[in-house]
């Protein structure tokens, strides 16, 4: 899957404020992304979805049910993506899930490839990190 064939996924809808975003450049490899996002989603089963930011581009939103259908079924979590013998996990590829430091900021959480990233709604606000 590519970036503009999820980008065709998403849907043209009013998101609620505090929508999670997965933040994309359009050079990024999007395999560790949705890996990642498919982990989210395993323990934030209730999460209807997330916004689609590509190349700082809202693209809509990418509903959970959609992403059941990329990928096999019955992928949730750390178990879909277990290390396959002479495989290095997250080989060159680290994904940030970040949150805006502001107490009560509707921005959050944000997978992105890139850090530091500035809140889209405190703009001298950099988001930070999620251990």
């Amino acid at each position: 899957m590519t970036i503009e064939e999820l980008a065709r996924r998403a849907e043209s809808v009013e998101i609620p404020r505090g929508t999670p975003a997965l933040v994309l450049s359009s050079d990024d490899d999007i395999a560790p992304s949705l890996d990642r996002l498919g982990d989210w989603f395993g323990t934030n089963p209730d999460s209807p979805g997330v916004r689609l930011i590509v190349d700082d581009e809202e693209r809509g939103f990418i509903s959970q049910a959609s992403l059941d259908d990329i990928f096999a079924v019955g992928y949730k979590g750390d178990a879909a993506s277990a290390q396959l013998p002479g495989r290095t996990p997250g080989a060159g590829h680290t994904v940030y899930e970040l949150r805006c430091p502001r107490p009560g900021c509707p921005v959050g959480p944000v997978f992105s490839l890139f850090y530091p990233l500035r809140c889209s709604v405190h703009a001298d606000a950099v988001l930070e990190r999620v251990q």
